[in-house]
């Protein structure tokens, strides 16, 4: 019953901003000025933001009653194997030893050895290097093998945003980040979430010791946009954010 009311909330939150998003999209075709649709896509992508949270908590949620069901389901099976005189501790040893690659474990049961690799957290984490093929915009970047980047904790004015328009400072932001990354192996290192609403990977990304994200935010390209749950860094942009601001680097110019 909790978990339907929390679904339930979570819908509405939804709806309530989808329904501020469509009346902004409005707002924004009435302006005259490119500055002030501007901004108005600014604030779209800052709800578009909040609407993938939700969405993104949404399914946390339904994988947090998948896993409790598939705990119930382990305890019934630990059961049984005790009643067998089965030794489990001593088969999860040798199934966590194959999934560190210690031990080899036959080629039928890679399904369950992956499996076992992600509830150990060996599938997803820690850094992933990749080359980049070529720069998209001031806060992404598209992977020699295809993958999209999605730059995570800043937002770069666009270089098309969704009134078709170039933002100021776009193509400073692109050129910026495409000098940091373009054709060089970098880093991609995940915090919570693996990809956003449109399939792009959401990383923190270093060429060599420099931390991309917060270089363009330094430089006064980017400003700060924390998604939730994924706001590990987001007092580190901050300070860098204010660090542009006072410098009047980059948009923070008079």
């Amino acid at each position: 019953m909790q978990a339907n009311r929390s679904d339930a909330a979570a819908g509405e939150a939804i709806a309530r901003l989808r329904a501020r998003r469509a009346a902004l999209w409005e707002q924004g075709k009435s302006h005259t000025t490119a500055a002030a649709r501007a901004t108005v896509a600014r604030e779209i992508r800052a709800l578009d933001a909040q609407i993938a949270a939700y969405e993104a908590a949404a399914e946390r949620l339904a994988e947090l009653q998948e896993l409790n069901e598939r705990l119930t389901r382990q305890e019934a099976l630990v059961r049984r194997l005790e009643r067998a005189g089965v030794d489990w501790r001593a088969l999860f040893v040798q199934l966590r030893r194959a999934a560190l690659g210690e031990i080899p474990w036959p080629e039928r049961d890679a399904e369950v050895l992956g499996r076992l690799r992600r509830w150990l957290g060996l599938a997803d984490g820690g850094a992933e290097v990749a080359t980049v093929a070529r720069v998209i915009d001031g806060d992404g970047a598209r992977l020699a093998d295809g993958r999209e980047v999605r730059y995570i904790g800043i937002d770069a004015p666009e270089m098309a945003n969704i009134f078709g328009e170039r933002e100021p400072w776009a193509a400073e932001a692109t050129e910026a980040n495409a000098r940091l990354v373009a054709g060089k192996q970098v880093r991609l290192v995940r915090e919570v979430s693996d990809c956003d609403r449109h399939g792009r990977l959401l990383r923190h990304v270093y060429v060599g010791r420099t931390w991309v994200n917060g270089e363009l935010v330094r430089l006064g390209l980017a400003t700060v946009l924390s998604v939730p749950p994924d706001v590990k860094e987001s007092a580190r942009l901050l300070s860098l954010q204010l660090e542009a601001q006072r410098a009047r680097r980059g948009m923070w110019k008079p």
